[in-house]
């Protein structure tokens, strides 16, 4: 069984006319639409968390689009900030005060 897990990529769309929207809408379900001011022309912005295959799809689909990041990688990143101990050990206590700076 595999258990490394499947790659979400967050990803910006251009979306240059708003007939788009729907051929869009179609293929993957983005977290926001974004509407900018470019010089002259107004454009859209989709912002979506994808898989590696959706990629495929808006490139087959001729949109035009960036890779911002690797969401699972940053995620599995910024796990390893996270502490490994138990800071409620004991249940009957109730933390005090702002805390203890620990390097």
């Amino acid at each position: 069984m595999d258990t490394k897990p499947k790659h979400i990529f967050r990803v910006e769309i251009d979306i240059k006319h708003r007939d788009e929207i729907p051929r869009l809408l179609a293929g993957i379900q983005p977290e926001e639409l974004v509407r900018k001011a470019k010089q002259k022309e107004e454009m859209i912005i989709a912002i979506a968390f994808i898989p590696e295959e959706k990629i495929e799809w808006l490139k087959n689909n001729n949109f035009s689009y960036r890779v911002i990041e690797d969401a699972t990688e940053k995620g599995l990143q910024r796990q390893k900030e996270v502490g490994k101990g138990n800071r409620y050990e004991k249940p009957d206590v109730v933390p005090h005060g702002i805390g203890k700076k620990i390097k």
